[in-house]
């Protein structure tokens, strides 16, 4: 995936919006829906539940795109449009972006 792992303009606008309380809550609201939306993801999967998977893959490309994360919103993207076959492949991507903005959203947000 060749998109950059957060958006560095639109975080620093939303630095401004928020300020630095605000931010910080933005952040630590993301790192607890981000747990919960990839736990969901798994239990999706792991039930077959295609619909299911494409709405979790919907709110990861929005919580993503909200918080700067643009190549866990990328990832999410291809999970919500991928075929029922094609799942577990995009599932990795967004474990991997998952990661990646877990560990790095503080930095991004100036917080580290």
């Amino acid at each position: 995936m060749s998109v950059e792992p957060f958006d560095v303009k639109l975080i620093g606008e939303h630095r401004v919006v928020f300020g630095p309380d605000g931010s910080r809550q933005l952040v630590d609201l993301f790192r607890t829906s981000l747990a919960d939306r990839r736990g969901e993801l798994r239990l999706a999967v792991a039930a077959g539940d295609h619909e299911r998977v494409q709405r979790v893959g919907h709110a990861i490309k929005g919580l993503g795109a909200t918080a700067g994360a643009q190549r866990l919103s990328a990832a999410g993207a291809l999970v919500e449009r991928a075929a029922p076959a094609d799942v577990a492949a995009v599932v990795d991507l967004v474990e991997a972006a998952a990661d990646e903005a877990s560990a790095g959203i503080a930095q991004a947000w100036g917080f580290a």
